[in-house]
């Protein structure tokens, strides 16, 4: 009759109830259906909100950092680490976040990040995010002070990683420059300079906005393209790779790994007539197909090594 009655199957009674039987049945079935329905309730919440989906989850995420190599870290998950966390994984780039609020909620679509609670100034927290091996540090806090001191650690654990830091002012820029990083931040100096630009030539900056930003569908779109140590094109001018007949996309600058256009001010070179180096960019522009053709231009003329 337990059964039954949990179930609501509705069979009949297997043996006829008398008055207070009946009573007894209307107060179980309240009661027994209400405790049942929370029992399940509380087993479902367990397995997939609760513990057991906690382990799942950080199991997933050990496997994806033990499989992460020349990845980038990013210290501190702050409104601007979340700008650079939504990029990264819009570009579908693995990366590892580290930050000192076990709670950190993730939106679904973040499926390149793994994610390492800890303090970032630890040695050890750095290591478990392979330090060692990673392409890239971005630190993100939200005090100068608490960055310089990780610009500072994260040199002495791997002196040829590259480091982005965030600055709130030109002073603490100096610092952080000659504590190590690479490359410095200011947010405010570069909202102050694109609401300014904005002003004086919105039809240029908005013009930027589209070609760069891949959310939007405008015809034309930027990007920048590397050229390996493998490349047969090493040593040969635009001019003579052909490269703009051959995928129509329009080759704006040619620059160095950081960065640096390989025009001289003084030269009179052009830049159809430069010669393409080890680990040159291709800064290029076109639409998604040139671009695309572009990028396959490139990877055919890359010879291929067996491991």
């Amino acid at each position: 009759m337990t059964i039954i009655t949990l179930t609501t199957v509705g069979f009949t009674e297997v043996k006829p109830l008398s008055e207070a039987g009946r009573i007894f049945t209307i107060s179980f079935i309240i009661l027994g259906i209400g405790s049942a329905g929370f029992a399940l309730t509380t087993l479902f919440g367990y397995i997939f909100e609760g513990p057991m989906m906690q382990s799942i989850k950080e199991r997933k995420m050990e496997l994806l950092r033990r499989k992460l190599k020349d990845h980038h870290i990013i210290c501190g998950y702050t409104a601007v680490s979340k700008e650079v966390i939504t990029e990264l994984n819009r570009q579908k780039t693995y990366h590892i976040l580290i930050d000192k609020n076990s709670t950190v909620n993730l939106t679904p679509d973040a499926k390149y990040t793994a994610f390492i609670s800890g303090d970032v100034h630890d040695e050890e927290i750095l290591r478990k995010a392979k330090i060692e091996q990673a392409q890239s540090i971005i630190v993100a806090l939200n005090d100068d002070a608490a960055n310089l001191f990780l610009v500072v650690t994260a040199r002495q654990l791997n002196q040829t990683i590259k480091i982005i830091s965030e600055a709130s002012d030109e002073s603490a820029a100096k610092k952080l420059t000659r504590a190590g990083a690479d490359f410095i931040v200011t947010p405010y100096q570069i909202a102050g300079r694109k609401i300014a630009a904005s002003l004086l030539k919105p039809r240029l900056i908005n013009f930027i906005d589209i070609i760069t930003d891949n959310n939007t569908n405008g015809s034309l779109k930027i990007k920048e393209f590397h050229i390996s140590k493998h490349s047969s094109l090493l040593g040969k001018s635009l001019r003579e790779t052909n490269i703009g007949q051959t995928t129509g996309a329009v080759i704006l600058a040619i620059v160095d790994s950081n960065g640096n256009s390989r025009i001289s001010q003084n030269e009179r070179t052009s830049l159809a007539s430069l010669p393409l180096q080890v680990n040159d960019y291709l800064i290029a522009i076109g639409t998604i197909e040139q671009l695309d053709s572009l990028e396959n231009f490139i990877k055919a003329n890359t010879k291929l090594f067996k491991l």
